[in-house]
């Protein structure tokens, strides 16, 4: 499952983000950029289904789906391009019923493109989407705590940046 976020109205913080030097842009769109993901990590895991009563064997081994819920920073982007990844676990053997929950199994069982598969599998369960939904839930709050994160970013970077040349200023006087 992949969520892309749009947004709009951050063109004055732009200009003056364009306006800082390169390694300064990076951290300011890094820090706004995983402040963002981290809101929707929140989502997800309290979105996340868990078990009533007595725990199954995988999550006696692999703990619960919860705590399977992981953020990731993708390492191939494009220049000038930070992303994260919400992820359920270290890698997907570890909380696979998450899926399950997700998508169905056997003959109820519907595949990420939309299309319906009808599988062969005894067990039958319905999909119980929780995790496009609590994306979808986040996206809003998640925007509004880029665009914070943004420009407390730049007045903060900006703050830095004047206080260096005031000091060089000062020294040369």
């Amino acid at each position: 499952m992949e969520a892309t976020f749009k947004l709009s109205g951050l063109e004055g913080a732009r200009k003056v983000l364009q306006k800082l030097p390169e390694r300064v842009q990076k951290r300011v769109v890094t820090a706004a950029t995983r402040s963002q993901a981290v809101a929707v990590r929140a989502e997800v895991r309290n979105a996340a289904p868990t078990g009533d009563g007595e725990k199954s064997k995988a999550s006696k081994t692999y703990g619960s789906l919860k705590s399977n819920i992981r953020l990731l920073k993708l390492k191939k982007m494009p220049r000038g391009s930070v992303g994260y990844r919400i992820d359920l676990g270290p890698s997907a053997k570890r909380s696979f019923w998450g899926y399950f929950h997700e998508y169905g199994t056997g003959r109820f069982s519907v595949a990420p493109g939309g299309r319906s598969k009808r599988g062969k599998s005894k067990v039958h369960m319905r999909p119980r989407p929780w995790f496009r939904p609590a994306v979808n839930r986040a996206a809003p709050r998640a925007n509004q705590k880029l665009q914070q994160s943004m420009v407390r970013g730049i007045e903060r970077e900006a703050g830095k940046l004047a206080g260096k040349y005031s000091i060089a200023k000062k020294s040369l006087r």
